[in-house]
């Protein structure tokens, strides 16, 4: 919800969400930012399950989830320093 304009959006579930429904994942990381290319707002959605890392972007343009794909040798790390 943007309470400065009120306009407000119930979100699908991610992937990770359908899959995952017993809320067992071991890393969960959420953010939001803007693609300076596009110009569309996006929530990044970082997680990790059974050693695999997975990334999925919300569009607020075309209002879907799609996945990321990363590189199959790097984990989302919580602890990792930039």
């Amino acid at each position: 919800m943007n309470p400065a304009t009120r306009w407000s959006l119930t979100l699908p579930l991610a992937r990770i969400q359908l899959v995952h429904s017993d809320n067992k994942v071991e890393f969960s990381l959420r953010g939001f930012g803007k693609d300076y290319v596009t110009g569309a707002y996006k929530l990044v959605w970082l997680h990790n399950n059974n050693n695999i890392s997975s990334c999925e972007v919300f569009d607020f343009g075309v209002k879907e989830w799609r996945q990321v794909i990363s590189p199959p040798d790097h984990r989302i790390d919580h602890n990792q320093e930039a």
